[in-house]
């Protein structure tokens, strides 16, 4: 049989093709690679993880569901728009020239979407979400925005960040995660665990002062995103008393950071949390398979 030789123009061009080709995708490669040695570790550790051992998992027996919606008492608030002063041929093809605010989300019933409403001292209940890599929450930047705005990921899970702008973003992370990611070209990826429960705050650093996000790390499944009507549902609560918390993570800007003479950052007002005590019944003569809910916002004075 006769051997193909290659000649040495052809070992020049597969050489440098075969360098362009690492250059591209060894950031993706190293950032899996990472992540799976990450994903053993965890397996070895998950005992000693916070948060572990504080809610105990069991089979549900006569769960209940609670339902309610969040609304939205009053005039609406005036919000405020973002200028858009960087990368505007990728952040505002459009030539709006501002980006409006996600914080808050009116639905045309009244309901307010993007609140995270939870049970805050619920102890034992059902299973958790899977956590595996292969499970891994996503959030990506397209139009120079974070999306979803608002994510919730349970303890231990990992969290995939795609770019998909032809422009540098830099992600970078307060919180219950403090990570801080540049992500040069469209295509960029990492992939990061996250192994604190709390609140994760996402701004963008590098001149996109208007882009944020929050992701809720959750120690327990009983947490749930409202949708645009303002409507949540908690299925599977075991019977008891239990206190449910609704977050919103306010909207009014409090103070603008300068760089270089134009708005670089924003800081906001404080979240707000509303609760109530809620009674989940086993049933019975009196007893419901679902309790209602509802909790009422207001613009602050």
């Amino acid at each position: 049989m006769k051997l193909y030789q290659p000649t040495a123009s052809f070992i020049r061009r597969a050489f440098q093709w075969g360098h362009k080709q690492m250059k591209h995708y060894f950031g993706v490669w190293l950032t899996v690679m990472i992540c799976i040695i990450a994903f053993c570790a965890d397996g070895a550790t998950e005992a000693s993880q916070p948060g572990a051992g504080q809610y105990e998992e069991l089979s549900v027996q006569k769960g209940r569901t609670i339902s309610g919606v969040v609304r939205w008492k009053g005039r609406r608030p005036i919000m405020a728009s973002y200028p858009i002063n960087r990368d505007e041929s990728v952040c505002d093809p459009q030539k709006k020239r501002f980006k409006p605010s996600p914080r808050l989300v009116i639905g045309p019933g009244g309901g307010i979407a993007n609140t995270v409403v939870y049970l805050s001292n619920i102890r034992r209940g059902k299973k958790a979400a899977a956590t595996g890599l292969s499970r891994a929450r996503n959030l990506s930047i397209q139009g120079c925005e974070y999306r979803p705005h608002v994510l919730l990921a349970p303890i231990g899970s990992y969290l995939a960040m795609h770019n998909r702008d032809r422009v540098l973003h830099n992600i970078r992370m307060f919180g219950a995660a403090t990570y801080n990611l540049p992500m040069p070209e469209p295509g960029t990826l990492f992939v990061k665990p996250l192994r604190q429960p709390g609140l994760i705050i996402l701004r963008n650093d590098a001149g996109h002062g208007w882009m944020s996000a929050i992701i809720y790390v959750t120690p327990h499944p009983y947490y749930v995103i409202s949708d645009q009507e303002g409507k949540f549902t908690l299925q599977d609560v075991p019977p008891g008393t239990y206190t449910i918390k609704a977050w919103h993570e306010g909207w009014r800007i409090t103070r603008v950071i300068p760089k270089n003479g134009e708005p670089a950052f924003y800081e906001h007002e404080k979240p707000i949390v509303l609760s109530q005590e809620v009674t989940v019944s086993a049933g019975g003569k009196n007893g419901g398979s679902e309790v209602n809910v509802e909790f009422t916002l207001e613009a602050r004075r």
